[in-house]
């Protein structure tokens, strides 16, 4: 019998013998069991341990076994690592599949490092990027790598690092360490996100038009914000549907809440519990700035209602603060110039007195102005010398409604000096028309002490001046007080109430006429006048009739002249008296 040949590999069978228990037969058998390996179909085929001595390749570069360097290359003929798979395809490089049907049954990938004597900060696998650059140099690009934290049995820990490569150099850019904790530029993160970086190292940016969302919330809806690393800026919540509260610590202190929004949306400055839309608090002065910084333009500050709009302004130009109507102009609400000066419909404040302080309600152009001070018991406008005592109302202007009168306050401690009363009629130094006669319209009640007086009037002493002038309702004068002391009335008649029913205990008045004939009727001028006047000195005339001199409280006297009138009547009368006798004598004489 001839010898034979394999299918496939063209393996040369001997002949053999007629007993099929010959090694040639099994031989041939073994022959056709591999070359089965390598037919077109693949044939499954029990084998034991295969031994190369050599290299294998299969196809070319479908599979290269280099046993000179213990390489293996899939899809590459000259393998540079122990597994180098080279393909050119866009699916998978490598696909690791598991079959199994339990939940626990994936596939893994495992790099382990079998060394004895791990330590700290050791590289226990590594997952590499590497692509060419411009110049067709091989270059790596970025890596991932699993470190060893913690080598300690039963406290072990390690943290997996992503890191990227610029110009060569290799960044830590993204760490997850053994507590889940991630650093993006930096390997020691201190809370679950560390965050390390220059000009913005924080940015969420959504490609369409919803907003974005940024949630910090733990199980029960609270959370907290801290910024600087000593809470320089913290912002928190306490409970979901609680107050949402910003806190600051200054350079020396501790923590301190600055604002509060609390669930019904008020917001609180410096207070914890803001009871409005917006509260502010503080114990060294309470200030809302509003700035504007373009020249020439105004600070605003607008309130809206469902009617209308008011604005709160500071202008630059004109340099003042309003309030008025937003449809309104500058003048139309309340002004205060740079003199602190009020101006009420108006922005031209006039102020003759500089260095007083003026309030102005209308505009010079305006017809009318109203000030209206309102209440159902008293309006008042006081003049101030100080903020404590009587000195807060030392002069003063008030309206009573239940007595309806006027009164005006004055002598520096607040006391009443006049009243216009219900009727009109103007009361000074007195509240009461107790004895007036009807009709009358100015009550003036004198005071007391040195040169205290009811009424004076002083004139310019110029020729003509009529510091006292009593007019009927013409207008015509019936009266006149001379700045000169001349006095004169259009009937030339001066009286003296003197009805009887006023009068007691008449008698007859003695004779006058000898002590009339002492008085001395002299020619003088007084000091620092040159008018010539007719008359009597009161010391003269005192030691003659003392009851027609009267001297003041500081010593000066005066003559009551009109008292003469009688007196002279009286002493015409003891000489018509006279007369008659001495005409009798004389008839009689002249009849004998």
């Amino acid at each position: 019998m001839a010898d034979t040949f394999t299918a496939n590999l063209n393996l040369t069978k001997p002949e053999v013998g007629a007993s099929t228990d010959t090694w040639g037969t099994k031989l041939n058998n073994d022959l056709d069991d591999i070359d089965a390996i390598f037919s077109t179909s693949g044939t499954a085929v029990s084998m034991g341990a295969v031994t190369l001595g050599g290299d294998l390749t299969v196809d070319t570069n479908v599979l290269k076994v280099d046993t000179t360097n213990d390489r293996v290359g899939i899809g590459e003929a000259s393998p540079g690592a122990p597994l180098h798979i080279t393909y050119s395809g866009t699916g998978d490089g490598i696909r690791i599949e598991n079959a199994g049907a339990d939940a626990t049954a994936a596939p893994d990938l495992n790099l382990f490092r079998n060394s004895a004597s791990p330590a700290a900060n050791d590289l226990i696998g590594e997952i590499k990027f590497r692509g060419k650059d411009s110049g067709g140099s091989q270059v790596e690009y970025a890596r991932i790598q699993g470190k060893i934290l913690d080598p300690t049995d039963t406290s072990e820990g390690g943290a997996l690092v992503f890191q990227t490569i610029q110009s060569g150099t290799e960044t830590d850019s993204v760490i997850i360490n053994n507590e889940g904790r991630v650093g993006i530029g930096t390997l020691t993160p201190s809370s679950p996100l560390h965050i390390v970086g220059g000009g913005t190292p924080l940015r969420i940016e959504r490609e369409d038009s919803t907003a974005v969302a940024f949630r910090i919330q733990n199980s029960v809806g609270a959370g907290e914000l801290q910024l600087g690393a000593s809470e320089n800026l913290n912002l928190s919540s306490e409970t979901q549907g609680s107050d949402l509260i910003f806190n600051t610590t200054p350079t020396a202190g501790s923590l301190t809440e600055r604002v509060r929004i609390d669930s019904t949306g008020n917001v609180g400055i410096g207070t914890s519990s803001p009871d409005s839309n917006l509260h502010i608090s503080s114990a060294g002065g309470t200030e809302l700035h509003i700035q504007e910084e373009s020249a020439g333009a105004a600070a605003t500050m607008k309130l809206t209602t469902t009617q209308r709009a008011w604005v709160v302004a500071a202008d630059a130009s004109p340099d003042i603060f309003f309030i008025n109507t937003d449809a309104g102009t500058q003048g139309d609400g309340l002004v205060i110039d740079t003199s602190n000066n009020v101006g009420i419909g108006t922005s031209s404040i006039n102020n003759p007195f500089s260095s007083n302080k003026a309030v102005q309600i209308g505009d010079i152009t305006e017809g009318s102005s109203l000030l209206t001070l309102a209440g159902t018991t008293q309006g008042s406008i006081y003049f101030a010398d100080s903020t404590s005592g009587s000195d807060r109302y030392a002069g003063y202007i008030d309206y009573n409604h239940s007595g309806n009168y006027m009164a005006f306050g004055g002598k520096g401690n607040g006391s009443e000096v006049a009243r216009i009363d219900s009727d009109g009629v103007l009361l000074v130094n007195t509240t009461s028309t107790t004895g007036s006669s009807t009709g009358t319209k100015l009550i003036v009640e004198g005071g007391s002490g040195t040169g205290a007086g009811a009424v004076y009037i002083r004139g310019d002493g110029g020729a003509g001046d009529k510091p006292l002038v009593v007019a009927d309702t013409a207008n015509n004068e019936e009266f006149i007080v001379y700045g000169d002391g001349d006095v004169a009335n259009t009937n030339n008649s001066y009286g003296a109430i003197s009805d009887q029913s006023l009068k007691e205990n008449i008698v007859d008045a003695t004779d006058k006429l000898a002590d009339l004939n002492q008085v001395q009727v002299r020619n003088f001028n007084l000091i620092g006048s040159d008018h010539k006047q007719i008359g009597v000195v009161a010391q003269e005339l005192e030691s003659v009739f003392p009851a027609l001199v009267k001297t003041d409280d500081s010593g000066i006297k005066s003559v009551k002249y009109s008292v003469f009138v009688p007196i002279l009547i009286k002493a015409l009368q003891e000489a018509d008296s006279k007369i008659e006798a001495l005409e009798t004598r004389i008839q009689a004489l002249e009849n004998a």
